[in-house]
Formats: structure tokens, sequence, C-alpha cells
């Protein structure tokens, strides 16, 4: 059950998933114009490697609180605070959590079903579908396909998608290999990027020649990082990878955003012009 949920999550930590804010500020309600600010506000600061805002955009995705609530685009966030040092491990985060949170629902519910407590795992997801998770018909679809019910699976998968399911979306470009842990085509998230960062990340990965160095195209990647960075979803490799890519183009770009790409991948001026 882990290897079906994280071979979309070992993409994660060195990337992030993040869906557009509810709308701009003029199309929102008054009570929700904060929030949004305060959204806004983090991915900027994440775009910097601020752990910790990274780490409250992890709340409120979790939360919905300025932004549709997303598991994965929690758990991705979790993965960036990981990364930039705001907290140590996933479970960190977890073991505070209330005991009716999603978040806690999904992963208990998937730990259940590694061990084999088939009942109570079923009873966890359709708690989480009670509460009004879409992930939790997404779990379900994991399930069936795990075992041996791939229509069933990919019937519970598509109503998650249905419902706004991001990782259920991206459940479904992997579904056609599951078992043999191929990566998506490019071509089945082209589509996808515009909506979806993390699409975004792997076609950069894809395209800078990380997966098959027979489909390296520069330029490609290039534009897709760029995309990805937008959403504060770039991680410290594909920083440096833009970073020096900036550099042996001779593109034209700001010092500050040369030292926030700095800053991003870790890399320090004298070094960055070293490369």
């Amino acid at each position: 059950m882990k290897r079906v949920l994280y071979f979309l999550m070992a993409l994660i930590p060195a990337c992030c998933a993040a869906q557009e804010s509810n709308g701009g500020i003029a199309d929102t309600p008054k009570s929700n114009i904060e929030e949004d600010c305060q959204y806004d506000s983090l991915v900027q600061q994440a775009r910097w490697g601020d752990g910790r805002a990274y780490l409250k955009l992890a709340d409120l995705y979790r939360k919905g609180q300025g932004v549709q609530q997303n598991l994965l685009g929690a758990i991705s966030m979790l993965a960036m605070a990981e990364q930039y040092g705001a907290i140590g491990h996933l479970e960190d985060y977890m073991k505070n959590l209330p005991e009716e949170d999603n978040m806690k629902l999904f992963f208990d519910a998937m730990e259940n079903f590694e061990r084999k407590n088939l009942g109570e795992s079923a009873e966890l997801t359709d708690r989480l579908i009670a509460q009004g998770s879409p992930e939790g018909y997404a779990l379900k679809g994991i399930m069936a396909v795990e075992q041996g019910d791939t229509v069933k699976g990919k019937q519970l998968i598509g109503l998650a998608v249905e419902q706004g399911c991001t990782y259920a979306e991206l459940l479904l470009t992997f579904l056609a290999d599951w078992r043999g842990g191929r990566n998506p085509s490019t071509e089945v998230l082209v589509p996808l990027a515009d909506r979806i960062p993390l699409a975004c990340k792997w076609l950069g990965d894809a395209y800078a020649g990380k997966k098959d160095k027979g489909m390296t195209n520069e330029r490609l990647a290039a534009m897709y990082y760029m995309k990805a960075d937008e959403q504060a979803c770039l991680g410290k490799q594909a920083a440096g990878w833009l970073l020096n890519y900036y550099m042996a183009h001779d593109e034209q770009v700001s010092e500050q955003e040369l030292e926030r790409l700095r800053a991003l991948s870790g890399v320090t001026a004298s070094k960055s012009k070293e490369e």
C-alpha cells in the first residue's frame, strides 16, 4: 500500500504540489481576504527557502484556509518544510494532529491497510468520505487496485477526481502501469501542467534529463521549472539547475532573482559563479 502512495510522494521531497488559491482578492468574500493575503505572503517567503513558511502553507492546505483543501498539497508542503529544516520528519507533524483530522485519518487508514486490518481501514476511509474529503475515495480506489479489482479502483479514483482531488488525478496518470512502477509520459502530464505544479516539476525534471537523457530539452525544462517555482514548488536541486541555466545562457535576470535562487538552492554566490 505504501509503495502505491509513495510512487507519487517520491516526487515530492525535491518538489511540492500546490493548487491555485481560491480566486483573486477582488473576487474573494471580505471574510477571506486576510487568509488569501496570508497564503500569497507565505508563498513568496517559501520561494526564498523559508521552511517555516512551508510549514504554515501545509496548515493552510490541510485546513482549506485561503486555498482549496488538499491533502497532497499539505503533504507536499511538509516535505518541503523538512527539506528546508522546519521539521525533522512528517511524523513530527502528524503526531500533534487531532484524531479526526483528515490527514491523520488518511494515514491511519493507509497504515491499517498495510497491517491487514481491512475493517478498520475501511471504517477510516468511510469517515474521511463522510467528512467531505475526496481523498477517501482515492484511498478506497488504491485499496481496490491493491486487492486486484482495478476496474472498481479506477471508478473510485475517478469519483475522487470529479470532486477535485489532485492526488487522485495524478494517480490516474500512473495507473496504466501501476505495478510496473513506470513514470507517466510527458504527453499525459502536459495537459495538467497549467493547474498542477507537481506536474510542472515532474516535466521540468524530465526535460532536464533526470528521467531519460535522451529527452533532454533545456528550454522546456526551464519553462516548467519556472511554472513550478511560481507556486513555491521548486526545491533545492531544481533551483540549482535553474540558477545554472540562467548563468550559462546569460539570461536577463535580476540580481535579486539570482540571489533568491541561490538561497533556495543553498548555493553561495561565489560557488555559482565558479560553476
